[in-house]
């Protein structure tokens, strides 16, 4: 499974957001026939202090492959920093299902509410690490989410997304 090309798309005010099609074909199904994700917020800081922050989206035999070789160490004999590494790997993943128009719905503990209260079920943000347009990119055997104006501003040229 090789996920590739970057995609633009927008959250709607249901949480929902496509998966582009090229991606989604290669994902294989679950046993139970439903294509399954892993998303898991990603925040990464630099040596010179910028952060990077995206969602990334595991299909589900790579997550399980990857909680497999996790289970092989025993967990009463790891160090504290491997203790803090698995915790980071699983803590606040999310399983999500590919519908049948595509789309996967957003966690809402991955949403960031307005600060108009009244206008909270009409206007949804993903995480304060997402906007509503974001960006869609393949990276080899996962998906990334980024907000699209910081995606654009930092690969463009480079990975530029396109629109479908």
């Amino acid at each position: 499974m090789q996920l590739c090309d970057a995609f633009d798309h927008v959250i709607d005010g249901k949480n929902r957001m496509a998966i582009p099609s090229s991606h989604r074909q290669e994902i294989p199904e679950s046993p139970t026939g439903k294509k399954k994700l892993y998303a898991r917020p990603i925040i990464q800081v630099t040596a010179n202090g910028d952060k990077r922050r995206f969602i990334e989206l595991i299909p589900e035999p790579i997550f399980i492959a990857l909680a497999q070789k996790e289970s092989q160490e025993d967990s009463l004999e790891l160090s504290m920093e491997e203790q803090d590494r698995r915790r980071g790997l699983f803590a606040g993943v999310k399983r999500l299902e590919i519908d049948d128009q595509g789309r996967v719905v957003m966690p809402d503990d991955f949403l960031d509410r307005p600060e108009n209260k009244s206008d909270q079920k009409n206007y949804r943000t993903a995480v304060n690490i997402l906007g509503r347009e974001v960006v869609v990119a393949g990276v080899g055997n996962r998906m990334e989410v980024w907000n699209a104006e910081e995606y654009h501003r930092r690969f463009d040229g480079v990975g530029k997304a396109r629109t479908t």
